[in-house]
């Protein structure tokens, strides 16, 4: 049995503009919970820090990236503090293998992601050190908001970096 061209023709209009079958299917696939819950995460070398929660990354395929540091506004770099806080992260990872995770990248914006070195997480290192602010509105994990909070609060009672009144 074969379809008449006005058949194949009215067929054609009712699927124009939806994705194929095929092409739900793949979605469907790479979409589910299984395939979103594998964490990428690549290793690589800072090129440059550019503030005290940015920095240019590589992973050896020449191509450099953006990477905001997740959960933590350090204080503008055109501030002493900012200042500081740059210096801190050099400290921190310049010259070292690092670890880019948990990777999202809002429209016209840097890679926002998780920052490691030797399994330290570096934006809890930075809060701890009161060279930074939590910004944990966007992370999921309430037991990473949690860390980030109370490292904030502690550097705060301890009166380190932005919490320091000298500072100001």
């Amino acid at each position: 049995m074969t379809r008449s061209n006005t058949e194949k023709s009215s067929v054609a209009a009712r699927t124009r503009g939806y994705p194929s079958p095929a092409f739900l299917l793949a979605a469907l696939i790479l979409l589910s919970p299984a395939v979103c819950a594998q964490q990428r995460s690549i290793t690589g070398y800072p090129v440059e820090i550019v503030a005290g929660d940015q920095l240019l990354f590589s992973a050896g395929n020449k191509r450099v990236y953006n990477i905001k540091l997740q959960g933590i506004q350090a204080p503008r770099l055109s501030s002493r503090l900012g200042q500081a806080a740059k210096r801190h992260l050099k400290t921190l990872i310049a010259g070292r293998l690092i670890e880019i995770s948990q990777l999202r990248q809002p429209p016209g914006s840097a890679i926002i992601a998780k920052v490691s070195y030797g399994g330290s997480d570096i934006s809890l290192r930075m809060l701890k050190a009161g060279l930074g602010i939590e910004a944990t509105s966007e992370l999921k994990d309430p037991a990473v908001v949690r860390r980030y909070k109370q490292a904030e609060l502690q550097a705060r009672n301890r009166k380190l970096g932005i919490w320091d009144r000298k500072n100001h």
